[in-house]
C-alpha cells in the first residue's frame, strides 16, 4: 500500500495542477496553490516523524512521505511560476503550465538548460527561493525521514 500510495502521489499532484482552472482571471488561485503547497512541506514533514518512528515499514512511510513533499514543491512552484507567466513578462517563455513543470523540473534537478530563464527581480527571487529549498529543505528532510526510518527498522529488529 505504502508503494502504491508513494508513486500514485505525484500522479493526483499533477492532476490537481492541471485540472484546477488556473487561467489570467484565476491567477491569485494559481499563486494560492503556490504558497499553500510550499509552506505545507516543512510542517507536515515535522509532523510525519512521529508516524514513521512508528510505523510496521518505517522506510516504506518515508518513501510515502518524500513522494507527497516533493510533489508539493513541484506542484507549489510550477503554480507560482505559472502565475506570474499570467500576470507579467517575469518568465515570457512559460505559455502554458507545462512549461511552467517543465521549468521547475529542471531547477529543482539543478540542469539549467537555458531556454526558460527569469527575467523580473521577482521572478529571480522565486527562483532563488526554489534553489534554496531545493539545496537545503529537500536534502535535510531526505536525511532526517531516511534517519528515523533506518532508526525505527533497526528498533523492530532488535525487539
Amino acid at each position: 500500500m505504502l508503494l502504491a500510495r508513494s508513486f500514485l502521489t505525484p500522479i493526483v499532484a499533477l492532476c490537481v495542477y492541471f485540472w484546477t482552472p488556473l487561467d489570467e482571471h484565476n491567477w491569485v488561485l494559481s499563486a494560492g496553490l503556490g504558497v499553500t503547497a510550499t509552506v505545507i512541506v516543512i510542517p507536515y514533514a515535522f509532523w510525519k516523524v512521529g508516524r514513521i518512528r512508528g510505523a510496521v515499514h518505517p522506510l516504506g512511510e518515508a518513501l510515502a512521505v518524500l513522494s507527497l513533499l516533493v510533489s508539493l514543491v513541484i506542484v507549489g512552484f510550477a503554480g507560482s511560476y505559472y502565475s506570474i507567466a499570467l500576470r507579467s513578462d517575469g518568465f515570457p517563455a512559460i505559455h502554458t503550465r507545462l512549461d511552467a513543470l517543465y521549468f521547475t523540473v529542471v531547477t529543482l534537478g539543478t540542469v539549467g538548460y537555458g531556454d526558460i530563464a527569469p527575467v523580473t527581480q521577482s521572478a529571480r527571487a522565486l527562483v532563488t527561493f526554489q534553489i534554496l529549498v531545493n539545496l537545503s529543505l529537500i536534502a535535510t528532510l531526505i536525511r532526517v525521514l531516511g534517519r528515523v526510518a533506518a532508526e525505527s527498522r533497526n528498533l523492530r529488529m532488535r525487539a
